[in-house]
């Protein structure tokens, strides 16, 4: 098993996501061209886009 499944205690794939970022928040995570995020930078996006899309799930009567 991966160690960031180990320390995650999860196996899914935010979770080993968030684990690594944690553990690397400094490092490169993607680079295009002349963008780059650090894994901290990646990490605030994707939560910033997991809670627009439970936002928005939420105000149709998905998820209570």
């Amino acid at each position: 098993m991966l160690p960031e499944v180990m320390r995650a205690g999860r196996a899914d794939l935010y979770s080993i996501f968030r684990t690594r970022a944690q553990d690397c928040a400094g490092a490169l995570a993607i680079e295009d061209g002349s963008k780059r995020l650090r894994y901290a930078e990646l990490l605030e996006r994707v939560d910033r886009l997991a809670a627009g899309h439970l936002e928005k799930c939420r105000a149709l009567g998905g998820f209570r």
